[in-house]
């Protein structure tokens, strides 16, 4: 599959497209609530969540105002990512900062930005195979 191919403005339900957008700016607002705590923990740390809260934020635009392929692969592929770092941070630690290899706590923000991402992660998958599908048939049948 050519990146031509992925990168097809694709039409999908509206209603999907609003819905991942505020999954989207929803765990982007919390990251962003966040800034100010995580840099007084270390500013890589501080950096990162302000990177991360902008692209969740731009993200929810690109969606919404132009869907493609790419744009539902970059939303499951970054937020998966993000999803896999709190993962390891509330299970064994992270082995960057201030207190490499010790677990943090689960609170309800960074719980509730993680659900937001895996609700993301899934509806950007859903709606990105039916478009790879049809582009492997279409492949398939010339």
């Amino acid at each position: 599959m050519s990146t031509s191919t992925l990168d097809r403005t694709v039409a999908r339900p509206r209603g999907a497209h609003v819905v991942l957008a505020g999954a989207s700016l929803g765990a982007g607002v919390i990251h962003a609530a966040v800034v100010p705590e995580h840099l007084e923990e270390a500013w890589t740390f501080g950096a990162f969540f302000a990177a991360l809260a902008a692209f969740q934020a731009g993200w929810a635009v690109w969606l919404l105002v132009r869907p493609s392929s790419t744009a539902y692969v970059a939303g499951a592929v970054a937020n998966g990512g993000v999803i896999a770092i709190w993962l390891a941070s509330r299970t064994m630690g992270l082995p960057v900062g201030p207190e490499p290899w010790t677990a943090e706590h689960i609170g309800i923000a960074d719980a509730a930005a993680t659900l937001a991402e895996i609700v993301l992660v899934g509806g950007c998958l859903a709606l990105v195979r039916p478009v790879v599908d049809r582009t492997a048939r279409a492949a398939s049948s010339e």
